[in-house]
């Protein structure tokens, strides 16, 4: 009955059904359903009247705000009345947790950022200078290295700093 209900509700949301043809719709999405269920039953009447009110314009003010009388409930009480799990979840694109739209939305800014050419933590942490150490390469202090203009040890046999070319000057003569 529960599927039944909110069928009929959001097909009436949709203006894909009116309450003229409502109870058409639920005898037929009741032989889907179950079909021991009576389309006739009292359990529709309240959805019957909120449809006409729906049809006639009316609003209903909850909360400072204005809605349409026909149940607009939220993502969270549909994932929990019909056990929606994380998992189908997945394959939705509207009916999803808070949390699943942040984990969406997590994964929309790491990949506008990486298409911006920035690298993930661990490349990045990867091909840091503290984690390469280029001044032992030149066998000087990271302070040092940092001092001389953090020079590449692969530069053409130049000094990188001119304490060490100028030693170097005074061995070669």
């Amino acid at each position: 009955m529960l599927h039944l209900f909110w069928r009929l509700n959001f097909l009436l949301l949709s203006g894909a059904t009116n309450s003229a043809q409502m109870y058409h719709e639920a005898a037929a999405l009741a032989r889907e359903l179950d079909s021991s269920w009576n389309y006739r039953s009292k359990e529709l009447m309240t959805l019957y009247a909120r449809a006409k009110q729906y049809e006639a314009g009316e609003k209903v003010e909850f909360g400072g705000r204005q809605f349409a009388p026909l149940y607009t409930p939220r993502n969270d009480t549909l994932i929990n009345l019909f056990q929606i799990t994380d998992n189908e979840q997945r394959a939705l694109r509207t009916l999803i947790s808070q949390d699943m739209a942040k984990e969406r939305d997590k994964e929309r800014h790491t990949a506008r950022r990486r298409a911006a050419g920035a690298v993930d933590r661990a490349t990045y942490e990867a091909n840091s200078a503290s984690r390469q150490k280029p001044w032992e390469a030149l066998g000087m202090s990271r302070r040092s290295w940092y001092r001389a203009g953090k020079p590449d040890p692969s530069e053409n046999g130049t000094s990188p700093s001119v304490l060490q070319a100028a030693a170097g000057q005074q061995e070669s003569r």
